[in-house]
């Protein structure tokens, strides 16, 4: 079983991948069955692999995983866009055929209040641009310290779900990517109009969102960080 997470740079998978990871071993050393247990999975081994740390590994990575029989519990740390299901769902299945092993896909999407013709709203972006900002020491060097391009780079991936609405968005990834999602409730409602109250994040934000990546400078950068 592998779990994807259909999400923008910023959203929180690290911290969820280590929540999950100490519930597995919590439940492990209480005598339950893991992970697996409250999944409703055969017993077995979870692994969970980083793309930010494993970098151009990673898919590497997956097919050795795959070869571990007692693996039967993945999940993959890393962003997959919609520009990326095709290729991605073709690498697994390589993995799997070179495994001799079936597999089945879950996603985990965030749901969103969006309510300005984005499959993700302006509140999730303003989040997601505030957390990989306020990063320290990330793997491929996206925080406040190592980077000038955080707010152009979570622009960029805000701007892979080119949907009208979340709701097309989450149809999309039951018919391209798999039936099975857990949709995940991450902002407090109200967000998108608690965002609306403060006019110059709002309007930097919408910037961000809008901006085409050929013309996002430093400015740009700059500006969108003193507002957040």
């Amino acid at each position: 079983h592998i779990v994807m997470f259909v999400t923008v740079v910023g959203w929180g998978k690290n911290a969820i991948c280590d929540k999950l990871e100490a519930i597995h071993k919590q439940s492990l050393a209480g005598g339950g069955g893991g992970l697996h247990g409250l999944l409703g999975l055969p017993e077995g081994e979870l692994c969970v692999l980083e793309g930010d740390h494993l970098k151009k590994t990673f898919w590497t990575e997956v097919e050795k995983v795959f070869r571990r029989k007692s693996m039967n519990l993945l999940i993959l740390n890393r962003n997959f866009p919609p520009n990326s299901w095709a290729t991605s769902l073709s690498k697994l299945d390589k993995a799997g055929k070179m495994a001799g092993r079936s597999f089945h896909v879950s996603a985990a999407l965030p749901y969103s209040q969006a309510t300005s013709g984005y499959a993700f709203g302006l509140a999730d972006l303003a989040v997601c641009l505030q957390s990989v900002q306020m990063r320290r020491n990330h793997g491929t060097s996206l925080d406040g310290e190592q980077s000038q391009e955080t707010c152009k780079v979570t622009s960029m991936f805000f701007n892979f779900y080119n949907y009208q609405d979340w709701e097309t968005l989450a149809q999309s990834v039951r018919t391209q990517l798999t039936r099975r999602v857990a949709v995940v409730p991450w902002l407090k409602e109200g967000a998108e109009e608690e965002l609306a109250r403060h006019e110059e994040l709002s309007a930097s934000v919408q910037l961000v969102a809008t901006m085409p990546q050929g013309m996002f400078n430093l400015g740009h950068e700059t500006s969108t960080r003193d507002c957040l």
